[in-house]
């Protein structure tokens, strides 16, 4: 057993071994440089199988574990995957010269590895291109660390020792990890950077009536130093996905099918659906997911269309509703729930950013944020009632939001500033869901308590 655990020691410690995984983390990070966070870069759709395929009871115990930390947990381990991909198939290639003639195909390892990180690269994002990134960066680090113009058997070269190779493995790594930096930076200038639009630059829906209501609970917010604002800013909005990078779908190109249960089935394009009358209101998403005293509570104006709309042109008949998103993600709900719920194109009077559904999303008032489905695709009328992706993965957040009173402490400092924080407190008592909804019809008539309330 000894000699068997040593064997492999020296195997993973070898200098083969070792430059198999610099050149899958320089792959990696080349990939990122050439573009940036987007579905091209090969990160991405590893990331998509592994949310698919992770058993709901690896889900659920590493959010029980650690919270709001989960995300990040799984971005670490899907890192971790898509780095060991590229490490295998550079390992593969330096295998094969290796086998074939140590010698003779010293140099061409290089051409090998970097052909076999590109192919690794299209094969996951299906970009040619911007995959050279990835090839070229592998093939970098076995050209650092063969060092081809070096001749083994030149006396004046003075060899190749085993110091040498050592002291060429470890400026290699030193330089993978300043690669590794600067592809971050440039990943980044790669990165689309969110803008937002006003709706009327890009359709036909006029803006006035969202800035009326954008002023007006302007107006009415509390005149409290640091205190939050009715409507949250769209870049200070919460948003939790299970998707690690935003889909990016051209709205000139985007369809919606409403199908299943109905008379006839609808395809519905985004100028049809903007043609549309258009309503504005105000609705509040918070997270099932939220914990005490968190941040993931927002309030906006949303504005699109009665979801009822398409039922009624589509005839149809089923008692529940499923509606599926770009990402892979659904959500079922019952009928009667989705008809309160309006197809959203439109965001505090800008036109919907990516990162909350661009180009369109559902919102269904008074829900768990995980109803509100980003990127919608498709509308599907069912019969029968089944589960949604998160309730196949032992979650149940369908339902109507209940109550948390949110207290914002502000205390004066010495210096003049303010300090503050959240508090949330439970009621002894808590109200149900049918209670809030009572309390909810009997402000129906004022609109800032509609606006405070995120209902209509």
């Amino acid at each position: 057993m000894r000699a068997v655990l040593g064997r492999l020691l020296r195997l993973v410690t070898s200098r083969w071994a070792l430059t198999a995984v610099l050149a899958g983390m320089a792959a990696v990070a080349g990939s990122f440089a050439a573009a940036g966070l987007t579905e091209d870069f090969a990160f991405t759709p590893v990331s998509s199988v592994v949310v698919q395929y992770t058993p709901g009871v690896i889900i659920n115990t590493t959010l029980d574990t650690f919270g709001n930390y989960g995300q990040y947990i799984n971005m670490a381990f899907t890192l971790g995957v898509t780095t060991a991909l590229f490490v295998g198939v550079s390992g593969a290639a330096l295998a094969v010269g290796r086998l074939v003639d140590p010698d003779r195909l010293r140099g061409a390892r290089i051409p090998m590895v970097g052909l076999a990180a590109w192919g690794m690269a299209v094969f996951l994002t299906g970009a040619p291109l911007l995959s050279v990134g990835a090839g070229a960066a592998a093939a970098a680090v076995v050209i650092l660390v063969d060092r081809p113009w070096h001749d083994e058997l030149s006396v004046k070269s003075g060899g190749r020792w085993p110091d040498e190779d050592r002291r060429a493995v470890l400026q290699t790594s030193a330089g993978v990890v300043g690669f590794a930096g600067a592809s971050y930076f440039l990943g980044s200038y790669r990165t689309p950077q969110q803008e937002f639009p006003e709706l009327d630059v890009v359709s036909g829906v006029g803006i006035s009536e969202p800035e009326e209501l954008l002023n007006e609970a302007e107006e009415k917010s509390f005149d409290i130093p640091d205190s939050p604002d009715l409507v949250s800013q769209i870049g200070s909005f919460y948003t939790v996905d299970i998707a690690t990078v935003a889909p990016r779908i051209n709205a000139d190109s985007w369809e919606l099918d409403v199908t299943g249960s109905v008379d006839s089935e609808l395809t519905i394009s985004y100028d049809e659906l903007t043609d549309m009358d258009a309503d504005h209101r105000f609705s509040t998403l918070r997270c099932v997911g939220e914990e005490l005293n968190a941040r993931k509570m927002d309030n906006a104006v949303w504005t699109g269309v009665p979801a009822s709309r398409l039922s009624e042109q589509a005839g149809a008949s089923g008692n529940h509703v499923a509606m599926r998103a770009d990402d892979d993600y659904w959500n079922v709900v019952p009928r009667e729930v989705f008809e309160q719920a309006y197809i959203i194109y439109g965001m505090n009077g800008n036109v919907l950013p990516r990162e909350h559904g661009h180009p369109v999303r559902v919102i269904v008032p008074g829900h768990w944020g995980e109803t509100n489905v980003k990127w919608l695709q498709e509308i599907e009328f069912l019969e029968e009632d089944t589960q949604g992706y998160w309730e196949e993965r032992g979650w149940d957040g369908t339902g109507e939001v209940c109550g948390v009173a949110k207290i914002w402490a502000t205390t004066e400092t010495g210096s003049g500033h303010h300090a503050r924080r959240p508090r949330s407190r439970r009621h002894r008592r808590r109200p149900g869901c049918r209670d809030i909804a009572r309390r909810r019809r009997e402000l129906a008539g004022d609109r800032d308590h509609r606006a405070a309330l995120g209902r209509r």
